[in-house]
């Protein structure tokens, strides 16, 4: 869904459900090992308003549910929430300067954890940096 309320803010909402049966391609192949490899539902809001045409300011909060992987105790990722966050000044045409926060409702968050190799599980870290863009 996209909605804008006003000529400067846009609110985008979107949601996906999956429901994967997973069937064996080539002999010898396992299709189950996918089953669990992707959420069921992932739900997400975005907001961007134009505060003056030379600030900005992004908001987006996402949840994505349960992973139970396809090895039960093993590779699954807990559901989480995220939310990113930029805010944006133009003092020109040409450049932009931005403060973005990423992840900020947990310190991290796993998102991803390898069955073909032995490893920890891939954490998103809380993140802010300052970004300039110059453009010429």
């Amino acid at each position: 869904m996209d909605w804008q309320p006003l000529s400067n803010w846009r609110l985008q909402a979107n949601t996906s459900l999956f429901h994967i049966r997973a069937r064996d391609a080539l002999p010898g192949a396992a299709g189950s090992e996918f089953l669990g490899a992707t959420p069921r539902q992932q739900i997400s809001l975005r907001s961007s308003l134009d505060i003056t045409p030379q600030w900005q300011w992004d908001a987006w909060l996402r949840h994505v549910a349960r992973l139970d992987g396809s090895t039960p105790g093993f590779d699954a990722i807990p559901a989480y929430t995220s939310l990113d966050m930029r805010l944006a000044w133009k003092p020109q045409p040409d450049l932009e300067i931005s403060l973005v926060g990423q992840n900020l409702l947990n310190a991290a968050h796993p998102e991803f954890v390898s069955v073909n190799i032995f490893s920890t599980p891939v954490q998103i870290q809380r993140g802010v940096y300052l970004k300039a863009d110059w453009k010429f």
